[in-house]
């Protein structure tokens, strides 16, 4: 009701004094169960809203109107272009997202549609991966915390030291899996942008990833991923720094600790991430239909336009699509 009271005070669209009333109206329908006293709170709230002696004027700089893009500021801005390997996607951002990201889309002419096969309001799917969200407003981003030995020493180590494979050395790591993390996947579950992901990947596989420092690797829990590994990678260009995946790690202490985005770039982050998105889905070998097992499936709903944190992205549900006995195809809706 705030929002839209500053809607209507705003845009004109109703007067003000005429939309109060219909907005208080709609609070007493909706929380009159919850008794008089939050009804009259929510009114008194509405009201102080309304009143101008709360609002504060933010000047714009007339010198906003005449700013230009810079060569430099412009190649920064079509960052996203360069990221696209397929022609026709890179010429369906360059001619209608990007413009209409820009506010331009009026500008757009009707041909551009045409030659974009748009027609009838067919779109592009997937353009969001392009459209990085970096640098967040928080400058911040998960780091996951791993003391991982490298498999060869913990091979090495096994082999050597059968008996005391529960004694910690090299400081301060364990022979198998010296880090907070149970591998739960909530704190994939609850990211509303699907920035953060787990992978279940080979030894040969982690081995070659191209920064080891970031691509840490624990032994995978489950005797259906025996002889694999556990990684857990975060996209630090398309993270919204929102902690919502930190909040939600259940462990003590967390798994999950924020860390400054530039130092995760300057060590290979973006890079580390690209290599993960190459490695093959192994989603089937775990049971889907659990908490667990969902976030190893591909999400079909990533890097939405949705604020930080938000709640209501959570119910965007991947499709997954299964089997019935009768051999009948279903989809199955599960709640990232």
């Amino acid at each position: 009701m705030i929002c839209l009271s500053a809607f209507f005070r705003l845009s004109g669209v109703l007067p003000i004094n005429e939309a109060t009333p219909l907005l208080k109206a709609a609070i007493t329908k909706t929380y009159s169960y919850k008794g008089e006293d939050v009804v009259k709170k929510n009114h008194d709230l509405l009201d102080a809203c309304s009143d101008p002696q709360y609002m504060i004027e933010i000047g714009i700089p007339n010198r906003w109107k005449r700013a230009t893009l810079t060569e430099e500021k412009r190649a920064y801005s079509k960052r996203h272009i360069t990221l696209i390997d397929d022609e026709k996607t890179r010429k369906f951002m360059e001619e209608i997202a990007t413009p209409v990201t820009a506010l331009e889309g009026d500008n757009i002419p009707i041909s551009k549609f045409l030659q974009n096969h748009m027609l009838g309001g067919i779109m592009t799917p997937g353009t969001t991966r392009y459209e990085k969200r970096s640098p967040n407003a928080s400058s911040l981003i998960p780091k996951w915390v791993s003391y991982a030995v490298p498999y060869q020493i913990e091979t090495i180590c096994m082999l050597l030291f059968p008996l005391i494979n529960i004694i910690c050395f090299l400081r301060h790591y364990k022979l198998q899996n010296a880090t907070a993390c149970t591998q739960c996947n909530q704190c994939v579950a609850v990211c509303p942008h699907a920035a953060i992901r787990p992978f279940i990947v080979t030894r040969d596989e982690s081995a070659k990833a191209p920064n080891q420092n970031q691509f840490t690797s624990i032994k995978a829990l489950g005797v259906e991923l025996a002889g694999n590994r556990y990684t857990l990678q975060i996209s630090p260009l398309d993270c919204t720094g929102c902690t919502a995946c930190v909040d939600a790690c259940p462990e003590s202490p967390k798994a999950l600790e924020m860390t400054d985005l530039e130092d995760i770039l300057a060590s290979g982050g973006e890079e580390t991430w690209n290599y993960a998105m190459t490695l093959p889905e192994r989603g089937d070998m775990v049971d889907k239909y659990t908490l667990k097992g969902s976030q190893f499936q591909t999400p079909l709903m990533e890097f939405s336009g949705a604020c930080s944190g938000c709640g209501k992205s959570l119910s965007y549900s991947v499709s997954v699509e299964t089997k019935c006995t009768n051999n009948i195809s279903i989809t199955l809706s599960i709640f990232r």
